[in-house]
């Protein structure tokens, strides 16, 4: 009846969250549901309460910028320090404060190369 939803850290309205975890290529179209859900009112792991389906969209946008630009630097052989300075999500510091210059955070690059490895060797 309050239309309020409860996402801890799997979609944080305009932070970026701990990305050091998890899957970021199927993060972003497990936030799709979320869309058809009836609610107003988000409750983050983080932050205060806020409003604003529309965020879902700028976090999947920058789910997947990330993973594309990582995943192409993983596929060029660039080492993981390399990659966290060269990833550069600028695109999405309209919507994310934490984001000012090229470069991210290196063990949430490291977590993607783990990922792509590990499917890379069928795991």
């Amino acid at each position: 009846a309050e239309r309020v939803i409860m996402t801890g850290d799997f979609w944080e309205g305009d932070r970026t969250g701990a990305l050091r975890f998890g899957f970021h290529d199927l993060w972003a179209d497990n936030l799709e549901p979320l869309k058809d859900m009836d609610f107003e009112h988000v409750i983050a792991g983080h932050g205060g309460p806020f409003t604003g389906k529309e965020t879902i969209g700028y976090f999947q946008a920058f789910l997947r910028d990330l993973w594309e630009q990582t995943k192409a630097l993983h596929d060029q052989n660039v080492p993981v320090a390399d990659a966290a300075q060269h990833v550069d999500l600028t695109k999405h510091q309209a919507h994310y404060a934490n984001i000012r210059t090229p470069g991210f955070e290196e063990a949430t690059i490291a977590r993607i190369y783990q990922v792509l490895e590990e499917r890379q060797d069928g795991k």
